[in-house]
């Protein structure tokens, strides 16, 4: 009984061992090895500065613009008497009116299609 149950484990064991995925990279040679390294750069995708524009327009479904601590999208529009818009800063939904302040901008006119911001002073 004990016997089997040995067996048991060991071929359990086994199986389970043989399906983990490996790790490792077959490389012919050095040069390879240099093209691979060579290919991977640390260099940034976006640097944060302190630069900001004075002005921005957000385009209802454009990309997004990237902000010091934050991106802002436009994702909506709605008319009426007072139109409001609705826009993603930072992944949190934001509804707002003219002369509401978001990330350090306020919204200034909004339009059909589109809302300009000014960064306050």
């Amino acid at each position: 009984m004990w016997t089997c149950r040995l067996v048991l484990l060991l071929a359990t064991t086994l199986f389970v061992s043989s399906c983990a995925p490996s790790n490792d990279v077959a490389v012919d040679n050095a040069s390879d090895t240099a093209t691979l390294e060579s290919q991977a750069t640390r260099e940034a995708v976006f640097t944060y500065t302190a630069n900001l524009p004075p002005s921005i327009n957000l385009v209802l479904y454009g990309e997004p613009v990237l902000l010091n601590n934050a991106y802002l999208r436009l994702t909506g529009i709605v008319g009426g008497v007072e139109r409001l818009a609705f826009i993603e800063a930072g992944g949190k939904g934001i509804v707002a009116e003219t002369g509401k302040e978001i990330n350090g901008y306020r919204v200034v006119k909004i339009f059909d299609d589109n809302v300009r911001l000014e960064r306050r002073k």
